[in-house]
């Protein structure tokens, strides 16, 4: 092959990428060394933006593990224990009626690359927002939860956290699970409080949701920060339409929460009666990907991506299948579940991350998406 084939063979691969295909980032041997448990269980995962992961693993109780893919031969610690987290929520909580069991549903890192994690689980659990020290050992302090003997945690129905802007925390909660209503709270996690009284406020209330989304009754169950503001999906129960909606906020104008991806589109792109997911993600130009746990026909346990976003429309393809995940990892006949808040963009990597605990395909995922020609134009 000439030098003239060979130079455009390499710009070819760099403007659009050679086919990337998914990959174990921490298989589940990895994970059950480090946690004693029988097999990985999906859970949250945040990343740092850096190349670390903080990720949950919800087999019999959460643990919370942190995952360095540049260390390969010390990948996987183990960074909480239950009965840490417990311990620690029992220390701050005055008098309160002593926890039993602290439930992680949504885990992010913070402006000083602390990890931020919320919980919540059923009745008698209560609610709580964790920051993590991201070493082994670590230091637990405990920024939220129920205080005193008639105390109730602020924090009731949590549903998944982030964190925007470098220290402030952003709470999905969710009336069905003990909120007073669906709304996102926020929790100023720039100081380290460890007794349960970081300031917590109102941020969208249900009014607002029920208008944005049209559903009367919705149940949000994932947010992530895009390019256009904070993204939420609202597809927490069978139930709801499954639209996207945005809450834009310039500092100039007036902020507003607005319908950002209608549902019915998003099938009619991909020819598919009903989508499902519990987790979504957004790449640093505004693409969305949804994990399909809940969907149903091709894109079922899948991943959907939506482009060229003009709302609320956009440009809806199936990323990947079950199928096409299953046998990129080596087990064509494995399946795919995706773990609640389980799917994270990682901008240090580019690429995709995902939580699964599929029969035969447990363990932490990535695929590299593909590169642009935006991503070179520096060269």
């Amino acid at each position: 092959m000439g030098k003239i084939s060979v130079f455009c063979l390499m710009v070819f691969l760099l403007v659009f990428g050679a086919q990337a295909q998914w990959q174990f980032m921490a298989t589940n041997a990895e994970i059950t060394a480090v946690t004693g448990e029988t097999s990985y269980y999906s859970g949250p995962i945040g990343t740092n933006g850096a190349g670390l992961f903080a990720v949950v693993c919800n087999k019999t109780a959460s643990k919370i593990l942190l995952i360095n893919p540049a260390t390969p031969t010390n990948k996987v610690q183990l960074l909480a224990t239950q009965q840490n987290l417990v311990d620690a929520v029992n220390a701050a909580n005055g008098d309160h009626a002593d926890v039993t069991k602290v439930t992680i549903v949504g885990i992010d890192f913070n402006g000083d690359g602390k990890i931020i994690a919320c919980s919540d689980g059923s009745s008698p659990e209560e609610a709580a927002l964790f920051a993590l020290e991201p070493t082994v050992p670590t230091t637990i302090y405990v920024l939220s939860c129920a205080v005193g003997s008639t105390g109730t945690s602020p924090l009731e129905g949590s549903m998944g956290v982030e964190v925007g802007g470098g220290y402030s925390a952003c709470v999905l909660v969710n009336d069905f699970y003990g909120a007073a209503e669906d709304a996102v709270l926020q929790v100023d996690v720039s100081t380290l409080v460890n007794d349960g009284s970081a300031p917590v406020s109102s941020f969208i209330g249900e009014t607002a949701l029920q208008t944005a989304s049209g559903d009367a009754d919705p149940a949000f169950c994932d947010l992530a920060f895009s390019p256009d503001g904070i993204i939420l999906g609202n597809s927490g129960a069978s139930g709801n339409n499954d639209n996207l909606v945005c809450y834009y906020d310039n500092m100039v104008a007036p902020p507003s929460l607005y319908l950002y991806l209608a549902a019915t589109d998003i099938e009619s792109d991909i020819a598919n009666t009903d989508i499902g997911y519990n987790a979504l993600a957004v790449d640093s130009v505004g693409n969305v990907f949804l994990a399909n746990s809940f969907g149903s026909g091709t894109a079922d346990d899948g991943i959907i991506m939506i482009q060229n976003i003009s709302s609320p429309n956009g440009d809806a393809t199936i990323f990947n299948t079950e199928t096409e995940i299953a046998t990129d990892l080596g087990n064509p006949s494995g399946s795919v579940y995706f773990g609640n808040d389980g799917i994270v963009y990682d901008a240090f990597g580019n690429r995709l991350v995902l939580t699964t605990s599929g029969s035969g395909l447990e363990g932490v995922i990535y695929k590299a998406l593909t590169s642009s020609v935006s991503d070179w134009a520096l060269y």
